[in-house]
């Protein structure tokens, strides 16, 4: 699938920068030519957590292969069930968000298929992870990631690879 380069072009006064590449790419120079001219920016920047798709396919590759379907688990990995739901998550929230899959939720057999483990060890887990604000109930008996949860899997992820 072949990504449309984005184009823009910015004056502020008599500077001018133009920035060519994917959304993502585009975005992330603007706030780094912005926040070199405006130093508050900076701060912000900092304060604000958007998840990346680029960067959150990056980190499941290897480890989930999604479809238009239910995500595949395709590595042994000793995730925690817990974890493991999470990813799952994140997995078919990536394959709503790139247009492979019409809806970003999962239900408790999806994610007992996609974990490998049983579905009522799903239903008692899922309920903790909405306390936790990492899951988020889209009706009834379907589940998606919320961003905090997004940001738990990068970090789970990211501590898996170093």
């Amino acid at each position: 699938m072949s990504e449309d380069k984005l184009y823009v072009h910015i004056e502020y006064g008599d500077l001018k920068a133009d920035f060519i590449g994917s959304a993502d790419e585009v975005l992330r120079s603007i706030v780094k030519f912005l926040s070199k001219i405006l130093p508050s920016l900076k701060i912000v920047e900092e304060l604000i957590y958007k998840p990346s798709l680029g960067e959150l396919a990056e980190a499941l590759k290897g480890i989930v292969k999604i479809s238009d379907e239910v995500p595949i688990l395709c590595s042994q990995t000793n995730f925690a069930t817990y974890d493991l739901i999470l990813v799952g998550l994140a997995a078919k929230y990536l394959a709503s968000h790139i247009g492979l899959s019409e809806d970003e939720s999962m239900d408790a057999r999806e994610l007992s298929v996609f974990t490998n483990k049983s579905e009522k060890t799903i239903r008692n887990i899922l309920p903790k992870l909405l306390d936790r604000g990492l899951a988020k109930r889209t009706e009834k008996g379907r589940y998606a990631i919320t961003v905090s949860g997004l940001r738990r899997v990068e970090e789970l992820l990211a501590s898996k690879t170093s």
